[in-house]
């Protein structure tokens, strides 16, 4: 998939989806079908797993049917809108209040001792889970926004033995996580580094605590963006530009390093079949 098509993907995480639902994306069709839908109201985590299967195959399924799942994708979702307080009250209060504030408060200030939200947490569950059900597919992650964050912190969170069944994680307009991590927790996102595409547009004021000397979970992919005057147009992915291949326009560093991911994967595709 090129760059255009990754945010399509990520923006299913949006979607009122329910098991079993195709997961359709413009030039490819169908990639797969929703087989788990996660909400959970006691952190506010809300996330989708997607198999690469014709039908849905979800936690109750045998092991014989999970073991022929090759390819596992996993969407956090973001925040639910602020404006929705009168329609999800508790999301907007588990999201807003006991994660992003809090969360954003470390990033900025250093103060308060690293403390790590409940939907944090919950999230790196759901990829250790995910990883156990399907044990011979290869995960791929997409998320956006507080999902970023929640992505970044899960996929430094999971053991070594699974880091080799990382495909890739596609993360956008998140806060950068890694003052939450814990040294080891560092160590396994050095590891990720070059699975994890951490793209950030500097004109949307959620992307907070990037800069020069700063460390961060993945390669920074500092988008070349338009300015859409309106915040949330820009957070949602408004001021993104693509070339007439649709690949993002980033400055020359993330240009290379998504370059180099393509190759990889074309060569891995060449070498299947």
């Amino acid at each position: 998939m090129n760059d255009k098509q990754r945010v399509e993907y990520a923006n299913w995480e949006y979607s009122n989806l329910e098991q079993g639902d195709p997961i359709t994306i413009k030039g490819k069709g169908e990639v797969g079908k929703v087989s788990q839908v996660i909400n959970k109201k006691a952190t506010g985590e809300q996330s989708y797993i997607i198999t690469n299967t014709e039908k849905s195959v979800s936690s109750n399924a045998s092991l014989a049917e999970r073991e022929k799942v090759t390819e596992v994708t996993i969407l956090y979702r973001g925040s639910t809108e602020l404006g929705q307080w009168k329609k999800e009250p508790l999301d907007v209060w588990k999201d807003w209040l006991e994660n992003d504030i809090p969360s954003a408060t470390q990033i900025l200030t250093h103060t308060g001792g690293r403390v790590v939200t409940p939907q944090l947490k919950s999230a790196a569950n759901t990829l250790k889970n995910s990883l156990n059900m399907y044990p011979n597919a290869k995960h791929y992650v997409y998320a956006h926004s507080l999902g970023s964050m929640t992505a970044q912190y899960a996929l430094s969170d999971i053991n070594e033995k699974d880091a080799s069944r990382i495909g890739g994680a596609y993360l956008y307009e998140g806060p950068n996580a890694y003052s939450l991590l814990t040294p080891e927790q560092k160590k396994m996102a050095e590891a990720l580094r070059g699975k994890i595409y951490n793209y950030v547009d500097f004109k949307d004021p959620v992307t907070i605590g990037y800069g020069a000397y700063k460390e961060n979970v993945g390669q920074l992919i500092a988008v070349d963006s338009k300015d859409m005057n309106d915040i949330g147009k820009q957070h949602m992915w408004g001021g993104y530009q693509y070339d007439k291949e649709g690949n993002v326009l980033t400055d020359a560093k993330g240009y290379a390093a998504l370059a180099k991911n393509n190759t990889k994967r074309k060569n891995s595709m060449v070498l299947k079949i």
